[in-house]
């Protein structure tokens, strides 16, 4: 029954909706052969070719490359094949936790961003005032307020975290101390911290935890040189609601590189922990 089919190349590959260059691919490394028939040196796949096709197609859906593809085609033993396959399961468990890990921040990062929107539309401008819960998180001081020690004290941040929680995509904090908010309310305020939020107790030098607050927030609009002007306004209306500082501030991103490039459209948002006078 399987000397009964022939077909070309073109064929094929219109067959599976492939590329005839895939097919030459294939051939090439020796995943699928075709077959030289005549003496017009024609090459053509057959039936079992289909089957084979098949499998190559369903075994890289699942995540495997074309080399362990390779080496579960040459496994004669249907028993030791699907232990092979078996084992992508793991992968592919993998593969969903960091998909849907990342699906959630995506949905964070969104979130977000309909917040601000609204904000606007409600006009934009007024202090802020919301709980948030305890955040963890791994913190790097920063000694050098410069774009290169920025994105080396990241990097050393994204590395570490990753190693704890590898499915997490980052999205940095940036933290100014209590002391420095309310010393430097004529000068500019430089970050004293970088980190990245984690879900979990931690292991690690750089764990820290800040406690659950009431915060004042305001969402500065433009470049991160400027957030000086904001965090002014924020500590003045801060003090005209009857509130006082009582933590370190927090930086995080609305609108960032993520989104898109030109640094005047970048939005952030700015949050100080804070109480009543009367509470100190």
């Amino acid at each position: 029954m399987h000397d009964r089919i022939r077909l070309r190349i073109g064929e094929l590959a219109h067959l599976q909706n492939i590329s005839n260059q895939t097919l030459h691919h294939y051939d090439r490394i020796g995943l699928l052969k075709s077959k030289k028939e005549g003496r017009n040196g024609y090459r053509y796949y057959d039936q079992i070719d289909i089957y084979r096709l098949d499998k190559i197609s369903a075994l890289k859906e699942m995540g495997m490359s074309l080399k362990e593809i390779g080496e579960i085609i040459l496994v004669n033993d249907s028993t030791e094949a699907l232990e092979r396959i078996g084992d992508q399961r793991t992968y592919l468990d993998n593969e969903i936790k960091r998909l849907t890990s990342i699906k959630g921040q995506l949905d964070e990062r969104m979130e977000r961003v309909a917040r601000y929107h609204k904000y606007m539309e409600e006009g934009g401008g007024g202090l802020d005032l919301f709980p948030l819960d305890e955040i963890r998180l791994l913190r790097v001081a920063v000694y050098e307020e410069n774009i290169l020690n920025f994105e080396m004290i990241l990097k050393k941040l994204y590395f570490h975290t990753k190693t704890l929680e590898p499915y997490k995509m980052m999205d940095p904090i940036a933290l100014i101390g209590r002391d420095k908010l309310i010393e430097c309310q004529q000068k500019n305020f430089t970050i004293d911290y970088l980190a990245f939020p984690v879900n979990s107790l931690q292991n690690s030098p750089y764990y820290s935890t800040i406690d659950s607050a009431v915060y004042a927030g305001l969402y500065h609009k433009g470049t991160y040189d400027s957030t000086k002007y904001t965090y002014r306004k924020l500590l003045h209306l801060i003090d005209e609601k009857g509130l006082t500082v009582t933590g370190d501030s927090m930086e995080i991103a609305v609108i960032d590189g993520f989104v898109i490039d030109d640094e005047e459209q970048f939005v952030t948002q700015i949050m100080i922990p804070v109480s009543r006078k009367s509470q100190i």
